[in-house]
């Protein structure tokens, strides 16, 4: 079995990234659309999270009464065209009717970063997870059991170590129509905060290598 590199795109979908530590947590731009970006998170933002290129958030919200997540639902509602919500690791946890009313806004992509532990369905119907280096194989079998993603603990194992040697990050997704296993590479990421040119953009997910796992 070869374990293959994400290509795709995350536009209108829901991502959840496990993290063991809040300072592990990223935001996979690469994957992600131009457009309004809004980042959801607690008193204080995280600025190593910084949006890409080094510029500015649309918008940064901190929602404690029912009132604001009406106003913030209001806000994406309208927003008209693409939208990328990133739900910072201490967010506070959005009610459960302002994510069933993200899951049917086509225009935004959410991204909810997540300690270890949460369990999956408060993020509503994620079409790809993502887990950092620490997580144990009961852990990301469990998360995938409750996807209704059916696969074998060696084959897991296997693709962690994988993505490990290779200093890559494993990803379940069903972005492309059904569940699979991906690698997917942070560094990528990061660049996108650094500010790179548009032909540095575009060599970041070039040779994007099939991984054996034995």
């Amino acid at each position: 079995m070869e374990l293959e590199g994400f290509s795709g795109s995350f536009h209108g979908k829901t991502v959840v990234i496990f993290v063991e530590r809040e300072e592990e947590a990223w935001v996979p731009w690469e994957c992600l659309p131009d457009g309004m970006t809004v980042l959801l998170c607690g008193k204080t933002p995280r600025t190593h999270r910084m949006v890409r290129d080094g510029s500015s958030w649309s918008s940064i919200w901190s929602p404690s009464s029912s009132r604001e997540w009406s106003i913030l639902a209001t806000v994406l509602k309208a927003a008209g065209g693409p939208v990328t919500l990133v739900v910072d690791v201490d967010a506070p946890l959005p009610p459960f009717a302002f994510t069933e009313f993200l899951e049917s806004l086509s225009s935004v992509t959410k991204v909810y970063l997540a300690k270890q532990g949460a369990p999956v369905g408060v993020f509503g119907h994620p079409h790809a997870v993502i887990w950092s280096d620490g997580f144990s194989v009961s852990a990301r079998k469990e998360t995938l059991y409750a996807l209704r993603y059916s696969v074998n603990e060696e084959t897991i194992a296997a693709a962690i170590t994988a993505a490990i040697e290779s200093k890559v990050s494993l990803m379940a997704s069903t972005c492309e129509g059904s569940w699979k296993l991906y690698w997917i590479r942070p560094g990528d990421s990061w660049a996108m905060v650094k500010g790179l040119g548009e032909t540095a953009r575009g060599l970041l997910r070039t040779g994007m290598a099939l991984l054996d796992i034995h």
